[in-house]
């Protein structure tokens, strides 16, 4: 059983040593994410579309203190898989392993708002103002992006696993970010 001193804030969301990727960290949820792995010690990459965002976002929220680091990487658009094999490929160039991924690149999905109550005009309503496409452009990205990001580091997740990697008793982890 762990000794209550261990259940410390600064003991549970310690991340020094720790190297991570957030897709999407150069704004909103990712880029939170971001500060606060930042904040207690991690190295983080983050990558995204646009590199001018990621650029920014490290220039603006680098930790003053506790040893983390962001780091912008890319560009990376996570529907292309060979835009994800290449971000894999250059961060097994600077780094052993990674411990953390982070899944929350993200496009919001098509939204006829529904102001029927009349179960005829909403369904009009929603069937004339979305299409099919728009829908799987959403899902390519939300859904079919987050499982090949995740293939694409496997092997820098393993490489962080026990009794390999440096950082034992802990795995690597993925976690995956979506909202609407």
């Amino acid at each position: 059983m762990a000794e209550t001193h261990e259940f410390t804030a600064q003991n549970l969301f310690n991340v020094k040593g720790f190297v991570a990727v957030v897709t999407g960290g150069g704004t909103g949820i990712g880029l939170m994410a971001t500060q606060a792995l930042a904040a207690n010690g991690a190295k983080v990459y983050i990558t995204g579309r646009r590199m001018e965002a990621l650029e920014n976002a490290a220039e603006k929220h680098q930790p003053a203190e506790g040893g983390g680091q962001i780091i912008p990487i890319g560009p990376c658009d996570v529907t292309k898989k060979e835009d994800l094999l290449r971000l894999a490929d250059d961060i097994a160039k600077k780094e052993k392993a990674i411990h953390l991924l982070v899944c929350n690149a993200g496009v919001p999905g098509p939204k006829a708002d529904p102001k029927h109550e009349d179960a005829e005009d909403l369904r009009s309503r929603l069937w004339d103002n979305e299409d099919i496409s728009s829908w799987q452009d959403t899902y390519k990205t939300d859904v079919t992006a987050v499982y090949f990001t995740t293939v694409a580091f496997l092997p820098l997740l393993q490489a962080a696993m026990r009794p390999k990697g440096p950082l034992e008793p802990y795995s690597a982890s993925v976690l995956t970010i979506s909202s609407s």
